[in-house]
């Protein structure tokens, strides 16, 4: 693996760690703001369920992106060297 390519993947996972922590803390803090206000149990049960569908789709994309990069590592051509 050439060096530009292990810093682009450093980058991008790098990327999807930082969305993670973004989403998990707004997730967290959006749900703690939600539940202090005078809102009917209903409604902060309907969005805190939105907020667990949203964090899915993020847990499905990380998935996603190590499945990838796992299929990429072992389907790649080695080049000899001599």
């Amino acid at each position: 693996m050439k060096n530009w390519q292990k810093i682009g993947l450093l980058v991008a996972f790098h990327g999807l760690m930082m969305t993670d922590y973004y989403i998990w803390d707004t997730t967290r803090l959006s749900i703690k703001t939600f539940k202090s206000g005078a809102v009917p149990p209903l409604h902060l049960r309907d969005y805190a369920l939105h907020q667990v569908d949203r964090l899915g789709w993020l847990l499905f994309a990380n998935v996603l992106a190590i499945g990838l990069l796992v299929v990429w590592l072992c389907l790649r051509r080695r080049r000899k060297t001599a």
